[in-house]
């Protein structure tokens, strides 16, 4: 059910010199933009986020056996993302970016996140699919004890919940978008009191 995937990877430098951490990012942003632009991707679907700057301590001990935090270097982390209605694409790039580990860059890559775009429209088809098999259920029943299926008094509509396919999964009271399976179930309750007559 899914038409589109976003994906997620992050990349990290560390030096003891800011200066040369930010270099050093910025010529590996280069390197993942160039892979990413090969897998197929337009430069426009190419999105980084800002840098985040972190100091980075280690524990020492002194030799009366005080502890204190020496500064050793910063740690700059970015993201870059792709957002595509191509699947197959993100998969792939998904599957082959560990590769710029072999160029001496730290990336990691986050599973890709499967959404389908026309939910709307899918909900709208469901509650309308759902209060029919609610009226012919009542019809039904009332078959067998001679009433007469009239207008419905009261309609109430539950949350939306998509699960994954192939998996087991519990309902939440809060509806549930399962965004890391590609294939989905979509589903909702519609509970209809009619009048019988």
């Amino acid at each position: 059910m899914s038409d589109h995937a976003r994906w997620t990877a992050e990349f990290s430098t560390f030096s003891e010199n800011l200066k040369e951490a930010s270099l050093k990012l910025r010529k590996n942003a280069e390197t993942i933009s160039k892979f990413l632009q090969d897998q197929g991707f337009k430069p426009n679907e190419i999105i980084f986020s800002a840098v985040k700057i972190n100091r980075e301590y280690e524990e020492k001990s002194d030799d009366e056996g005080h502890y204190f935090r020496k500064f050793i270097g910063y740690k700059l982390v970015q993201e870059v993302t792709i957002n595509s209605y191509d699947i197959k694409k993100i998969e792939k790039a998904y599957t082959e970016i560990s590769s710029l580990i072999e160029n001496g860059i730290e990336i990691s890559s986050y599973p890709p996140l499967y959404f389908y775009s026309k939910l709307k429209e899918l909900k709208l088809k469901l509650i309308a699919e759902a209060a029919k098999n609610a009226r012919e259920r009542a019809q039904k029943i009332c078959e067998q004890t001679g009433g007469k299926v009239a207008k419905p008094l009261d309609i109430r509509v539950g949350v939306f919940q998509i699960t994954d396919k192939n998996r087991n999964e519990d309902y939440s009271w809060g509806g549930v978008y399962d965004l890391e399976a590609k294939e989905k179930n979509a589903t909702i309750t519609v509970k209809v009191d009619f009048e019988i007559k």
